[in-house]
């Protein structure tokens, strides 16, 4: 009997462990499973920041507000928990941390816009600044923004950028660099001593324009010129031209004559050929000094242009092309007329194509002419060389 007490003890005990064990192992499962899950769930987390990544700056209840364009890629719902902002070469807000928040406060964003649903696009969060705080949207290396989720995931994008997707060439524009050139009728026209006029009025007031400055193609007369050719800024800040940039006519079809002909840069217009000629476009507001003798510069009338590396000598007695920025990178500003002519750098002589005693029996010569600018960018001084157009004579 005794015997027997002890074996139902030992049987009991024993059974008395495997079910402890086994709930253990059960309640151990079911939490390796959970943390397994959590794990998946992370790293099935995929958001996105489709262009323009912030937009619609905004004044509520005294604050600055961005909507942050984001798109929930995965299956799963995400929760934004907290946004870190870098401005670049900003000292008084270099990091910028933001906090969810029912109501607009300072540095924070909506709770309410904060939860991206699964396969959600173009979903809004609503972002809350200090009115003191406006984000730098035209600056090259761009804000960087940290999007971190309830699950630990970090999500980053750089504003400003460019549209999304690949640039599809059209044959309307010619990009290099920086710079866009307008391919049309009034991407370039041009003014002599005898044609003080650098086309019909008003030819370029609109952007486009219907009415062509130049009539009956790329012919040229010989004799001393100044040529007008239009130029766009597709970078994030403004661009300075230097004085080496020039228009060089490289001549075919002469009678021993071969050397480039350098039309380099000279003094912008003045505001009444602008605004007669080409009102659609960048004037700058600051040269109130710009005067010629005709409401055009001609030949006879160009100034001399001087702004020069490492410092740009760009002042009111010697105005300089300050090209403006877009509205963001890779988005064109606003067009700007720049003038070429002197025969040499920083001169007031103007330059002449190749007389028609060189051009063989024809008497008319051919010309491939390229657009050659040297330009401050950001505080460094790039080149750039675009073969843009063939004329005659």
């Amino acid at each position: 009997m005794i015997g027997g007490i002890i074996v139902l003890t030992l049987f009991l005990t024993a059974l008395t462990a495997m079910v402890l064990i086994s709930q253990q192992y059960d309640t151990y499962q079911t939490t390796l499973d959970s943390m397994s899950q959590q794990d998946v769930d992370q790293l099935s987390e995929n958001l996105a920041f489709p262009y323009p990544g912030l937009s619609n700056l905004t004044s509520v209840s005294g604050l600055n507000q961005y909507n942050m364009t984001v798109s929930n890629l995965s299956g799963i719902g995400t929760q934004v928990a907290r946004i870190y902002i870098t401005q670049p070469d900003s000292a008084a807000y270099p990091l910028l941390i933001l906090n969810p928040s029912s109501t607009p406060s300072s540095y924070t964003f909506s709770s309410h816009t904060s939860f991206i649903n699964p396969g959600e696009a173009s979903h809004q969060v609503l972002l809350w600044f200090p009115s003191s705080v406006t984000l730098i949207s035209n600056y090259p290396e761009a804000n960087s923004v940290n999007v971190v989720t309830s699950r630990g995931r970090v999500f980053s994008f750089q504003w400003p950028f460019p549209p999304a997707g690949v640039a599809v060439p059209t044959g309307s524009t010619v990009d290099m660099g920086p710079f866009r050139i307008s391919i049309d009728y009034n991407m370039i026209t041009y003014t002599t001593t005898t044609q003080t006029a650098p086309g019909a009025a008003g030819c370029a007031n609109a952007d486009p324009s219907p009415t062509p400055c130049l009539a009956g193609g790329w012919t040229f007369p010989v004799a001393p010129i100044v040529f007008f050719v239009k130029l766009y800024n597709l970078g994030g800040s403004n661009i300075i031209l230097e004085d080496k940039s020039a228009l060089i006519a490289h001549p075919y079809g002469t009678s021993g004559v071969s050397a480039d002909i350098p039309f380099y840069i000279v003094q912008p217009m003045s505001s009444s050929c602008l605004n007669t000629y080409f009102a659609a476009s960048y004037f700058d507001g600051s040269w109130t000094t710009i005067t010629y003798p005709s409401t055009c510069p001609i030949p006879t009338s160009i100034r001399g242009y001087n702004a020069t590396y490492p410092t740009p000598v760009c002042s009111e007695g010697n105005p300089c092309y300050n090209i403006p920025a877009g509205p963001a990178l890779g988005q064109p500003g606003q067009e700007e007329y720049v003038l070429f002519s002197a025969a040499g750098k920083g001169g007031t002589s103007a330059n002449t194509l190749y007389s028609s005693g060189n051009c063989g029996s024809s008497g008319s010569c051919g010309y491939e002419v390229s657009l050659a600018l040297y330009y401050l960018y950001n505080g460094y001084s790039y080149s750039m060389t675009l073969p843009l157009l063939s004329i005659y004579t």
